[in-house]
């Protein structure tokens, strides 16, 4: 990989580094120490922080199950100053032991905050179960016994190359001499029953999490994409407009395709509900998955098909903090088939993967953990 040059259409402008692997790259011992790093890369930044902030610098970073961004947005005029030194006090990473500790204790506040929410809580528990995934918050009790030494043995390894860099402005290139890594990704995960640990949450009150999950998808990502847009973007949806305006039965309900990896992905339709409620909203989410041809109408397609045109030209005005084109697998973006796609097309991969039978089906109750 390399440098990414990125012509802004605005005076806004961006810097983006990027470390694939993200948490498949993490070993026993060292469950969420990728998102440690993300937390400490900031360290090395201090003597700049003040200067961004007077300058209007945005800077954050976020860590997934396929990658470590960390970036920097603002106006070009001003970002300009900064690339070249950003990205050599990223690399160099100097950071005192003293400063380890303390970034390592914030981590396990949001670890504990994490657990402390019910759907995420659920989630992640989930997915240690069926796949033995510990996802970026990682685990407790890597986190607590991981020391400085092999924190920084662990920097070193991972994240001394980056794997791309994405350059976005209007009127300069960036150029860099610096090595990147080219190592590649090829996990597939596959349901089964890990013999690992779960933070069990105590604070239902009565309310459910509720997650179904389809099996393991790796082919027509994009178009699964499309689909779960239909299926759950908004509240005139089918799954909105039948559980949550008709029924009342819910606040939210998420249809996704959710990318476990860069090869495999399943769609994952979650919510909350009252323990009363459970009953009534699987059925009716049969009721609406069972039923393609009563809700994945003509006029629903075209909705979707307009909508996330329109979400792209925005994306593309406003392209210095829109990147995740140049980050994620052509396989997974919707925009190469948006011009081909049709409503035949789409039933024809509707009913390769979205049999509600087949979905491996979790509720978080009082009675019922996991």
């Amino acid at each position: 990989m390399s440098v990414i040059n990125v012509k802004s259409q605005t005076d806004l402008s961006g810097l983006h580094i990027v470390f694939r692997g993200g948490v498949q790259k993490e070993r026993k011992g060292f469950f969420g120490v990728q998102h440690l790093c993300e937390h400490i890369f900031f360290k090395s930044l201090e003597p700049l922080l003040n200067d961004f902030d007077r300058d209007g610098i945005s800077n954050n970073a976020y860590t997934s199950d396929n990658e470590v961004v960390v970036y920097f947005t603002g106006l070009d005029e001003y970002l300009s100053k900064y690339r070249e030194t950003i990205l050599e006090k990223i690399l160099s990473f100097e950071v005192t032991e003293e400063q380890f500790n303390s970034e390592r204790l914030v981590v396990i506040q949001e670890y504990t905050m994490y657990f402390n929410k019910q759907e995420y809580s659920h989630s992640l528990n989930l997915n240690r179960r069926l796949f033995g995934t510990f996802g970026p918050i990682g685990l407790k009790e890597d986190l607590d016994n991981l020391t400085y030494d092999d924190f920084m043995n662990y920097f070193k390894e991972n994240f001394s190359k980056p794997h791309l860099i994405i350059n976005v402005s209007k009127n300069s290139e960036f150029k860099t001499d610096i090595e990147f890594a080219t190592d590649t990704f090829d996990k597939i995960y596959h349901y089964g029953q890990f013999d690992v640990a779960l933070e069990p949450y105590t604070g239902r009150n009565g309310k459910s999490s509720i997650i179904y999950l389809s099996e393991i998808i790796t082919e027509d990502l994009a178009y699964v994409d499309f689909i779960c847009d239909m299926l759950g973007m908004g509240l005139q949806s089918p799954l909105y407009k039948i559980i949550r305006s008709e029924n009342s039965l819910c606040y939210y309900v998420n249809c996704s395709l959710d990318r476990m990896t860069d090869l495999c992905g399943t769609i994952t339709i979650s919510s909350e509900t009252s323990d009363a409620n459970v009953e009534e909203f699987e059925k009716l989410t049969a009721q609406v998955l069972g039923n393609p041809e009563k809700y994945m109408t003509q006029e629903r397609f075209d909705i979707v098909k307009q909508a996330l045109e329109i979400n792209l030209k925005k994306a593309e005005i406003n392209r210095y903090s829109n990147v995740g084109k140049y980050i994620t697998p052509i396989e997974w973006q919707v925009e190469p088939i948006l011009e081909s796609i049709t409503l035949e097309k789409v039933m024809e991969i509707y009913k390769k993967y979205f049999d509600f039978n087949k979905f491996y089906k979790s509720v978080d109750t009082k009675e019922n953990f996991i």
